[in-house]
């Protein structure tokens, strides 16, 4: 996802994003996270496809895994939730935002097929086919120098491609089509993570949190002041000058504006509202701010999944036992995307605080926690995580062998600073660390390869190292996301046959949501010491 901060865009009034190929997959993608910055007028997709996975063999997923007939079908679902928001497609809607989108392919093109860009063209033109500029280039193939005649700037840079971009970057047109898209007063977004989105809609509404994450899209549909929400729970307003008053719908103050969300009618004081939580039955004013509500709640800043710790600057933190596997780690994130990790190793209890914490060059970085003992790590985070000797605790499952790894994205809050992310890597065992750090750090399919923890990593997962090791995802015992408060979200998340699961997690719902059929599983493992001392580590070797 394109989690950008203004200060990395370049310093331009207009900007056009343009790629081929898999640039052009990541250009779409760019685009409609990036649609509403004000400053991205167009894109231009060259041979685009629309996911990773759908192009070529060597991209596919759960087709030639060792055991990919073990991989239980909602395990699967959760893990691609990971990487629905890297699809185009579901994604659109926010192009229309755009001054112009181009798609163009050559006619004969035989590694991405021209059958991409005409599904994409159809699916835009259902939302706002004025935007499109459609090619197929007759008698060309993946990739040409030559349009018409030697050197002429081909497949990007030809005079068809030249006047796209002076017509997108024209001041008069970009103001007639701004003119009319203010005239209309209609809006949509569509997210399968609210942290892929940079900014609010040009009206100034955002989606801050789910419902249900990840497995589920959210939507926002505006026209003028009634909204249409789907999986939304938490919706940033726009800024009192924008939302203005006027007092509609009766109110008699000037500050007050009047709102309908999926048929609720909403009294919003502009002057000090930031944003509409949706209660048990009705959407209201949030009673917190937004500052507030980050120390206790997801937001886009922290919503994951996983991957969402190592795409901005990041130090390793790690015991001095395991310095080799921060080591591995560290220069696999060079290799793969010329990422700086640096490392810090720590030998006593708590002074990963002193160590990143209190040193400036670290004042903004998020953490990865390696093989930290239990109570080294897991300080000012609220997830419903805990471990211990021999004993990871995920919600209301837990597991005791020494075979249990956990990775999980977690929050930490520092006086004076506020959030940073912690990724959590933890065994029962070395053995069992040293798997669980293999399993989501090693490339998959050099050169092209996925940096560390970015495919395939929901917010947490518990895996059985013994079984990982032999079958792969198969031997995964839990995989799933956090909800808005930091606990697990049942709606969205898979737990398998190895884990040792309490009737109900612990939802901080008053009991309302019913259990779910998962946790009604009778126990494969028993929580006694003689039990847990029967399983022995896989190498025997020490534990973390």
């Amino acid at each position: 996802s394109a989690r950008l901060s203004s200060a990395r865009l370049p310093q331009a009034s207009k900007i056009v994003i343009v790629g081929h190929s898999m640039g052009a997959h990541g250009a779409l993608l760019l685009a409609s996270s990036l649609a509403f910055d004000g400053r991205v007028v167009a894109v231009a997709a060259v041979a685009p496809w629309s996911s990773k996975s759908s192009y070529g063999d060597s991209n596919s997923r759960f087709v030639l895994d060792a055991r990919v007939d073990g991989v239980d079908p909602l395990l699967r679902a959760v893990l691609d939730a990971s990487l629905a928001e890297q699809d185009v497609d579901p994604h659109l809607a926010q192009l229309c935002s755009l001054k112009k989108v181009l798609l163009r392919v050559g006619a004969d093109d035989r590694a991405v097929s021209p059958w991409f860009a005409r599904r994409t063209r159809r699916l835009l033109a259902d939302l706002c086919k004025d935007v499109i500029v459609y090619e197929e280039v007759p008698a060309k193939d993946h990739w040409w120098w030559d349009t018409d005649q030697p050197n002429d700037g081909g497949c990007v840079n030809d005079d068809t491609m030249r006047r796209f971009y002076a017509d997108a970057l024209d001041d008069e047109s970009r103001a007639k089509r701004n003119s009319s898209a203010k005239q209309q007063q209609r809006e949509a977004l569509v997210v399968s993570n609210p942290s892929a989105i940079f900014g609010p809609t040009p009206s100034g509404y955002r989606i801050l949190q789910q419902i249900v994450p990840f497995v589920r899209r959210s939507s926002l549909d505006v026209d003028g002041d009634a909204l249409r929400t789907r999986n939304a729970r938490r919706i940033q307003l726009p800024s009192s000058s924008s939302l203005g008053g006027g007092g509609g719908g009766g109110s008699s103050s000037k500050n007050t504006k009047t709102l309908v969300v999926d048929g609720d009618v909403v009294l919003v004081d502009s002057s000090s509202t930031e944003s509409l939580c949706l209660g048990e039955t009705s959407w209201h004013p949030c009673e917190d701010s937004d500052a507030e509500n980050a120390e206790t709640e997801r937001s886009p800043a922290s919503h994951g999944p996983a991957r969402q710790v190592v795409q901005g600057e990041f130090v390793l933190v790690v015991a001095k036992r395991h310095t080799d596997l921060a080591v591995f780690v560290s220069n696999q994130f060079l290799t793969t995307g010329h990422a700086r990790a640096p490392i810090v190793v720590v030998d006593a209890p708590r002074s990963w605080e002193a160590s990143v914490l209190g040193k400036k060059k670290h004042k903004k970085r998020n953490v990865v926690f390696v093989g930290l003992p239990p109570d080294w790590a897991l300080v000012n985070t609220t997830a419903a995580l805990e471990v211990g000797p021999r004993l990871i605790r995920v919600g209301g499952c837990e597991w005791r062998h020494p075979d249990a790894a956990v990775i999980a994205l977690l929050p930490i809050f520092e006086e004076g600073f506020g959030l940073r992310l912690g990724l959590l890597l933890h065994g029962n065992s070395d053995a069992a660390l040293r798997v669980l750090v293999e399993t989501f750090a090693t490339p998959t399919i050099p050169p092209m390869a996925r940096q560390p923890f970015s495919s395939d990593v929901p917010d947490v997962v518990v895996l059985d190292a013994r079984r990982t090791e032999r079958e792969g995802v198969p031997g995964y015992d839990l995989a799933g996301y956090w909800d808005a408060r930091w606990a697990l979200s049942p709606q969205a998340t898979w737990v398998g046959g190895g884990a040792r699961c309490r009737p109900r997690l612990d939802l901080d719902l008053d009991g309302e949501v019913p259990p779910p059929s998962w946790l009604q599983q009778q126990p494969p493992h028993s929580d006694s010491d003689s039990d847990s001392e029967k399983r022995t580590s896989l190498n025997n070797d020490e534990e973390v």
